[in-house]
C-alpha cells in the first residue's frame, strides 16, 4: 500500500514568511517592509545603562607636576603702544628721545601762540564794538542838531505867519471901533452860542410827556430824574432871558489885543511857536 504524499507545509513558502504568517492581510505602510528588489531593514537597536560601562571620573591619587601641561605665554600688544611700519613697538611709558621732546616742544609752543591769538582777536573785537557805540552815538548827536534845527527853522516860519496875522487882526479891530467894541462884540457872540445851545423846544416837550399816561406808569426814581431836567431847563431859560450868564474872560482885562488871544481863538498852541526852550 503507497503511503499519502505529504503536501509542503505552508509555512516554508517564502510569500508567507514575509507576509507574516497571514496570507490575506496587506502589508502596513511605514513599518519593516522587504521588497523583492531591497534587502531586510534591520530594527534599530536602543542601548541600555546596564549594558554600558561607567567611566571613573575621579582624578588619579599622585598628582605631580610632571602631568601638568605646559602653557605657552605670548606677548599680547598693549594699546598704550605705539607702533609704526618701519619700527617696533614702542611703549608711551618709556622716556622720550630728544626728536620726540623737541615735536612735543614745538606743538605746545604752537597751542600757546594759538591762545594768544584768539585773545588778541577778542580784544580787538571789544574794542571795535566800543568804537562803533561811539559812532552811534555821535550820529545820534548830529540827528539832534539837525533836528533843533529844523525845529527853529519852522518855529521861525510859524511867527512870522503869525505875526502877519496879528497885524490883520488889529486892522480889523481898529475898523470896528478900538478893542472896547471888539469886547462888546465878543460877549454878544458868545451869549448868541448859549442860546444857540440851549434847546427851548426841550422844555416843552418834558412839560407834554409828564402831562401824559406814559410818565404816570413809571416808577419814583424815573419820575425824579424828568422833574429834575425840567427844572433845570427851566432856570437856564431865565438866565438867557436875564443875561445873567458870567460871559467874563480872562483876556478880556488886557488893553489890547495879544498873540496869545490870537493863538486861543484860532485854536492852535501857543507854547509850540513861542517856547522858551530853544532845543528838545
Amino acid at each position: 500500500m503507497e503511503k499519502p504524499t505529504k503536501r509542503t507545509a505552508v509555512s516554508d513558502s517564502p510569500l508567507r514568511v514575509l507576509k507574516g504568517l497571514h496570507p490575506n492581510r496587506p502589508s502596513t505602510p511605514g513599518k519593516n517592509a522587504r521588497h523583492f528588489t531591497s534587502p531586510v531593514i534591520p530594527s534599530r537597536r536602543i542601548p541600555s545603562i546596564t549594558s554600558s560601562p561607567i567611566p571613573n571620573l575621579a582624578p588619579d591619587d599622585n598628582i605631580s607636576e610632571r602631568m601638568t601641561p605646559a602653557v605657552r605665554l605670548t606677548r599680547i600688544t598693549s594699546p598704550m603702544s605705539v607702533r609704526s611700519f618701519s619700527n617696533p613697538h614702542v611703549t608711551l611709558n618709556q622716556k622720550p628721545n630728544s626728536l620726540q621732546m623737541r615735536l612735543q616742544q614745538a606743538a605746545h609752543d604752537e597751542a600757546n601762540e594759538g591762545k594768544q591769538l584768539d585773545l588778541e582777536i577778542m580784544k580787538y573785537e571789544a574794542q571795535l564794538k566800543v568804537l562803533q557805540s561811539i559812532k552811534k552815538q555821535r550820529q545820534h548827536e548830529k540827528d539832534y542838531e539837525k533836528l533843533n534845527q529844523l525845529i527853529e527853522k519852522w518855529r521861525n516860519v510859524a511867527q512870522r505867519a503869525s505875526n502877519y496875522l496879528m497885524n490883520e487882526a488889529r486892522l480889523k479891530i481898529d475898523r470896528m471901533g478900538g478893542i472896547e467894541e471888539y469886547r462888546k462884540r465878543q460877549k454878544q457872540a458868545k451869549m448868541r452860542r448859549k442860546k444857540y445851545q440851549f434847546d427851548e423846544s426841550l422844555l416843552y416837550r418834558l412839560e407834554e410827556y409828564i402831562e401824559s399816561d406814559e410818565f404816570k406808569e413809571l416808577d419814583k426814581y424815573d419820575k425824579n430824574e424828568i422833574l429834575k431836567k425840567k427844572r433845570d431847563a427851566e432856570k437856564m431859560s431865565e438866565r438867557i432871558e436875564n443875561g445873567e450868564f458870567d460871559l467874563s474872560d480872562q483876556d478880556e482885562d488886557e488893553s489890547e489885543f495879544t498873540m496869545e488871544e490870537l493863538y486861543k481863538q484860532t485854536g492852535l498852541d501857543y507854547k509850540l511857536v513861542y517856547s522858551s526852550h530853544k532845543s528838545i
